[in-house]
């Protein structure tokens, strides 16, 4: 315990309330002294300045009202009050201002946990800032949290706010601790968001067969998704979770989501991918949760061979279907001569299905998949590069889809080998040639400046203009090609990304662009190096596209930052 003086009795018997050193507010209500932490849990407004009356203590700003008893809110949104004991000794007020910090990890769990809940931003925010900053190591409990509750509490299936989760999570080395916490207090909004006033998930029992299944679960698996069938193919999918390995059930679910088109503008391949990263990055106990949400998304999806863009003029579907069938069987020849420049040209200059026979010839020769997926996704954010600012605003999307699909592709064909994944990367080839239109006019590739002030607060001042797309992406190419180090160019995009009400494709587009160019990073060779420009530049005018918002989605969890470490959120304290 740390007792300090407050006040005497007789001082506070004439002011009824008193503000001592620490912030922290001493009431006399009904004969009995309460000591309460002055700032509202709700936005930090200073609570002596409230109302009382009938021990209901209520917040001027919002009419928070707060039992001064125990300290609970009438109002779950505002959060408890913090507490402090006191002790009245020979006239004089002592309080224990000490914080009670038994099992800080249950408490602020259950903050997190109340938040989803209850679709409450704020208590979010508090929890993710309790337990990164009690111990980084918390992020797994973070991730578990919101993978157990999106799983469990959205009968639709793994979403947005899942897909989110997971790529803030991978993308937390690359940002400080006041931004993590921003990049996993908004992916959890969504998670929130998407479970709200939602049809809870009931996860149905596995089969129970005991013959040998080989080939047959993939069959099917295939034959309910094609027919809409996902309670059959949750059953399915669940029984083979006891017999393949996470590999076998990668190839499974992805060869059933790839018989059809480019599901719901390619989400649904993007949202499985996220689901298999998850698998990998939670505890066992998650997994069967995590695999029971998959069957609704695939079943539920919208399929781009139904839609007439993908037939006419060209009829894209017949094309990809007589390119399949030609392939048989090919070697895998990972030293295959294979231009990567005419390849990647070939795949921006084509609209009429060239691209689709290019990419056929280069896998029957033998090239790597992996290989084939990275320069698509290359050619993907190309076209981000070169996308002109008259176009519609709404089609940077229609970009960043072709180049989210793409990466998911590239990303699953690392983490497993499977000749089907050739069929998504056709379905990207075409998302291609479809937004061939978007570069027309093209945007110029921003070129190299000498930076006068190079420091990375001026870079950050440029998004607090609207759409600032060139001038901020001449300035981020301009810094890589004049510093070795760029990791604290990416953490800073990240800033301006998150502090603002970042959308679900901004968060997409900057944990894809950073893995890309990862992997283009790990060659020492010119044409890498031009790729990486690339991503660097189509991440930033991206970015920059979408800036500046009115930046109200950020401030609850800086709110919680700055209650958290004891700030005054209202200067007149």
């Amino acid at each position: 315990m740390n007792w300090q003086r407050a006040c005497t009795m007789t001082a506070l018997q004439k002011d009824r309330v008193k503000v001592v050193k620490g912030g922290i507010a001493v009431f006399l209500h009904e004969n009995h002294v309460f000591a309460i932490d002055n700032r509202c849990p709700h936005m930090g407004f200073p609570l002596h300045m409230g109302s009382l009356k009938n021990g209901i203590l209520t917040c001027q700003w919002h009419h928070a009202r707060f039992d001064l008893s125990s300290g609970g809110t009438l109002d779950p949104w505002a959060d408890d009050l913090i507490k402090y004991d006191v002790n009245v000794q020979d006239g004089i007020i002592y309080v224990d201002v000490s914080r009670k910090t038994d099992d800080v990890t249950t408490y602020h769990l259950n903050q997190l946990q109340k938040g989803l809940e209850q679709n409450l931003s704020l208590l979010i925010g508090k929890g993710i800032v309790g337990l990164l900053t009690h111990d980084t190591k918390h992020v797994q409990d973070i991730l578990h949290a919101g993978i157990h509750f999106g799983t469990t509490s959205r009968h639709a299936g793994f979403g947005r706010g899942l897909t989110t989760l997971v790529a803030m999570v991978n993308i937390l080395p690359k940002l400080s601790l006041r931004v993590q916490v921003q990049a996993l207090y908004q992916a959890l909004v969504m998670v929130a968001e998407d479970a709200s006033n939602a049809k809870s998930k009931r996860k149905l029992p596995p089969l129970t067969t005991k013959t040998e299944m080989n080939d047959r679960w993939y069959d099917w698996y295939t034959d309910c998704i094609n027919v809409r069938d996902a309670e059959g193919a949750e059953r399915i999918l669940l029984s083979a979770e006891n017999t393949l390995s996470k590999e076998a059930l990668s190839q499974l679910v992805f060869r059933a989501v790839t018989e059809h088109y480019y599901m719901d503008d390619g989400h649904v391949l993007d949202f499985h991918n996220k689901a298999f990263e998850a698998i990998e990055l939670c505890d066992p106990e998650y997994h069967s949760d995590i695999l029971a949400s998959l069957p609704i998304i695939a079943t539920s999806a919208e399929r781009s061979e139904e839609k007439s863009r993908w037939r006419a003029p060209v009829d894209y579907y017949e094309h990809v279907e007589t390119a399949l069938k030609e392939i048989k069987t090919r070697p895998l020849n990972e030293n295959s001569t294979f231009d990567e420049a005419d390849f990647l040209a070939t795949l921006l200059q084509s609209q009429d299905g060239s691209s689709i026979d290019a990419l056929k010839n280069h896998y029957i020769q033998g090239v790597p998949l992996t290989k084939l997926a990275q320069i698509i996704t290359l050619a993907a954010a190309t076209r981000i590069v070169h996308f002109s600012t008259q176009n519609d605003f709404d089609d940077w999307n229609t970009v960043l889809h072709t180049f989210s699909h793409a990466h998911a592709v590239h990303a699953a064909s690392l983490r497993f080998e499977d000749p089907t994944l050739i069929r998504a990367l056709m379905h990207t080839v075409v998302s291609l040639s479809l937004d061939s239109f978007l570069n027309i006019p093209a945007a110029k590739r921003p070129k190299e400046v000498q930076l006068e002030d190079d420091q990375l607060h001026h870079f950050l001042d440029l998004f607090d203009t609207q759409q600032p797309v060139e001038t901020a992406a001449s300035w981020a190419i301009s810094y890589s090609h004049q510093h070795l180090d760029v990791r604290p160019l990416f953490a800073a995009i990240g800033e301006a990304m998150l502090r603002e009400d970042a959308k679900f494709h901004t968060l997409q587009m900057y944990e894809a662009a950073c893995f890309e160019y990862d992997e283009w990073n790990k060659q020492d060779v010119p044409f890498a190096k031009e790729a990486k420009d690339t991503l660097l530049i189509a991440l930033t005018r991206y970015v920059a596209a979408h800036s500046p918002t009115p930046r109200e989605l950020p401030r609850f969890a800086d709110i919680a930052w700055r209650l958290h470490r004891g700030e005054k959120v209202f200067e007149q304290e």
